[in-house]
């Protein structure tokens, strides 16, 4: 085993191994496998959510790996978009002239600001600058704000640091696979139950929404497909974890007596979610200063939501299994 340095300052001392990475393979594979053959079965529609939820993350991480990187990450979990531009943090062990907490406000003569508001512009609709299609080796001009003052920076692009990524973030995305191979097994084994189904969607959801953990870049913001995949899959497709949990929690091992009561209680907690969270985009985009400000102010309506239907699931959970007979 390799003996890190004794400098290193890193938090993260437990390296995946080798065996780990293939193990990691091998089920992806395997679990491909029984996706094809579930298909050659009558699918049910959370079948087909499922494969969807896996297609747009395959998407993703293949439009990540495939472009070029600048080292960097908008941090997951923090808050990276300020009036000025976007907080970077590079990713551990990997050289960069970007330091964590660099603020980046232009590429190439442009402020990352003026790059997003074309977000949503693509020919023949509207007419969006000319994005660059850079390339490994490439150098970049970078505007950013350090101890706040601005200074100029040339960033040499490399390819994606994707082992640098797995060493910070390989336990949840090794959860996520791993739920999601537990959810295609039982349904597998019992295509025809509601529990089974919703382990399924439960299993691919996680998956879909791991892209949070490969994060965006500084440069995504000149690059829509990348972005709002990155947005659907942590907002929407993050959503049905916990709408399935609550609904698994409502139904395992026996219908809940609510459910049993109210048949329109089902259809509203997936309802109620996608409605809020709906409602909060509009409100904000009408009343934010700037697509950064708009930007800043999505998330708290959808991490009320976690926390709401987390607590339901569990007080469900609870009594659910109260009331089942001896």
């Amino acid at each position: 085993m390799t003996v890190p340095p004794a400098h290193s300052a890193s938090p993260w001392q437990c390296k995946p191994p080798r065996l780990l990475l293939d193990l990691m393979k091998h089920e992806i594979w395997r679990m491909v496998c029984l996706m094809s053959t579930l298909f050659k079965r009558r699918a049910p529609v959370v079948l087909w959510i499922a494969a969807l939820n896996v297609f747009l993350f395959a998407v993703f991480a293949g439009l990540r790996l495939s472009r070029p990187s600048d080292g960097a990450r908008l941090q997951p979990g923090t808050q990276a978009y300020t009036p000025d531009g976007v907080i970077v943090t590079p990713f551990e062990g990997q050289s960069s002239v970007l330091l964590a907490g660099d603020v980046v406000t232009a590429i190439e003569g442009r402020s990352v600001e003026s790059w997003a508001g074309y977000l949503l512009c693509w020919e023949p609709f509207c007419s969006p600058p000319e994005r660059p299609r850079w390339q490994v080796g490439d150098t970049v001009a970078y505007t950013i704000l350090r101890d706040n003052r601005p200074i100029e920076v040339e960033v040499t692009l490399t390819r994606y640091p994707l082992g640098a990524n797995l060493r910070q973030d390989w336990s949840s995305i090794l959860y996520a696979l791993a739920l999601f191979a537990i959810g295609v097994f039982v349904f597998y084994r019992r295509p025809d139950e509601t529990a089974a189904r919703l382990l399924l969607l439960l299993g691919s959801s996680m998956v879909g929404a791991t892209t949070w953990s490969l994060g965006l870049q500084a440069t995504d913001l000149l690059r829509p497909a990348v972005f709002w995949l990155h947005w659907i899959t942590t907002g929407g497709v993050y959503l049905l974890i916990w709408i399935a949990s609550l609904h698994f929690a409502l139904v395992f091992p026996n219908p809940h007596r609510l459910v049993q009561r109210h048949r329109w209680l089902l259809p509203l907690i997936y309802i109620l979610p996608f409605a809020a969270h709906l409602a909060t985009l509009t409100i904000t985009v009408l009343t934010a200063s700037s697509i950064f400000d708009w930007m800043a102010r999505m998330g708290p309506d959808q991490n009320l939501t976690v926390l709401l239907y987390l607590l339901l699931s569990l007080v469900a959970l609870i009594t659910n299994y109260r009331s089942q007979p001896d």
